[in-house]
């Protein structure tokens, strides 16, 4: 059984990077790992639309 792990990422007014974030930074390097990984992206009262761009690209579940 693999082990598993989370990683949770707070975001305030990350529209213009978080996308870019996840998959050219975040994603590889835990695709390198031998665990089953969640991310839990957490938005701390953003303005801009950063909750509305990752949603856009991805997101199994996503909670408001």
């Amino acid at each position: 059984m693999k082990k598993k792990i989370s990683v949770v990422v707070p975001m305030y007014n990350e529209e213009a990077g978080i996308v870019e974030f996840l998959g050219q930074q975040l994603l590889p390097v835990l695709g390198e790992l031998e665990y089953d990984t969640e991310i839990v992206l957490v938005d701390d009262g953003s303005r801009d639309k950063t909750v509305e761009k990752v949603v856009e690209k991805s997101c199994e579940k996503v909670w408001r």
